[in-house]
């Protein structure tokens, strides 16, 4: 899987292309601080009055959380070499192969 720097063009070392992330992380439940972004998120649009967005996004939160105690699901952190911005995807194994799905990012760009 190839995961680039989400801040592209933004990210101090870009030079033509976006700079590509290493895997730093694995593990089987979601690391403590992108629960924290996704609950910090989910209250930015609370705060904003967009009451959808806010039940949608704890609902993914909620889901998110009880995915990350299931047994065919794993979470790798990848993050950019040069400007620390981390991507994490939520890897499950199913009968025909490995489903990722990109959950969350935190840039610092």
């Amino acid at each position: 899987m190839k995961v680039y720097c989400p801040c592209g063009k933004q990210c101090s070392g870009y030079s033509g292309s976006s700079r590509k992330c290493s895997c730093v992380e694995k593990s089987e439940t979601i690391p403590p601080r992108f629960v924290g972004h996704l609950a910090k998120m989910t209250v930015n649009s609370a705060k904003e009055g967009d009451w959808l967005s806010t039940v949608f996004g704890a609902v993914i939160t909620g889901g998110v959380v009880w995915l990350s105690g299931q047994d065919e699901t794993s979470y790798q952190v990848w993050q950019c070499p040069v400007c620390d911005c981390e991507v994490l995807y939520q890897v499950t194994e199913e009968e025909n192969g490995e489903r990722t799905e990109k959950l969350g990012v935190i840039t610092t760009c």
